[in-house]
């Protein structure tokens, strides 16, 4: 019966230390906020999130990609800000996936994704997607 319960306790540790390794969002937004990471006030009053939690992640060709904690425990949101301040979108989603937290399309049809710390963009649902950051990708797609 003793080892029994022992196979138990070793068996439900093991079942525990599985859980812990589940996705907790991104580590970008543990790091202390800086001047630059503030959401410009037209996009913080717009939208519901967690503005005072918003980081700067990567400014690429013009745009600005801000990571924030979403209205819900356990979301989060991107907010990609072009110079041109009329074509902002924010998106937020879920944390638990391994993969894509959340994807967003402008107007003019690109795509970006905020995907998990160490996502690995080289697997098929992400092709035709660029890396600009750890946790952004963004269409590749040319527009006219």
């Amino acid at each position: 019966m003793r080892r029994r319960l022992l196979a138990f306790a070793v068996l439900a540790g093991a079942i525990l230390a599985g859980c812990s390794t589940a996705p907790k969002g991104l580590a970008a937004l543990d790091r202390e906020m800086a001047q630059e990471d503030a959401l410009p006030s037209y996009v913080a009053e717009g939208v519901n999130l967690d503005a005072g939690s918003s980081r700067l992640l990567v400014e690429h060709l013009g745009v600005r990609y801000f990571a924030a904690n979403g209205p819900d425990e356990g979301s989060q949101c991107i907010a990609v800000v072009p110079e041109d301040a009329t074509a902002w979108v924010v998106g937020c989603g879920g944390t638990l996936s391994s993969k894509a937290i959340v994807t967003v399309s402008a107007r003019d049809g690109s795509e970006t994704k905020l995907v998990n710390d160490r996502v690995d963009a080289d697997r098929p649902e992400y092709q035709g997607l660029t890396r600009i950051h750890e946790n952004v990708l963004i269409s590749t797609l040319s527009h006219s």
